[in-house]
């Protein structure tokens, strides 16, 4: 199951592109809301709030069809 910490500790995939914080965290609520990521863990770090997000099997399935589509 791939994961991606909000705290930008880990990364999984490189990818050459460029957006803001607020693109990255409008694309999280949506993909939050769409039941295709969940909050796999919150941890608070030096006074803020830390989330890492985890793919749900209905996401898994998403990706597998659109990355067959490519």
């Amino acid at each position: 199951m791939a994961t991606a910490s909000c705290g930008m500790s880990k990364t999984f995939h490189r990818v050459a592109c460029a957006f803001g914080v607020g693109t990255l965290y409008g694309a999280l609520d949506r993909l939050l809301k769409d039941e295709l990521v969940r909050v796999e863990e919150e941890v608070a770090v030096e006074g803020r709030l830390r989330c890492t997000y985890a793919q749900t099997e209905a996401g898994s399935q998403v990706l597998s069809a659109r990355a067959i589509g490519l």
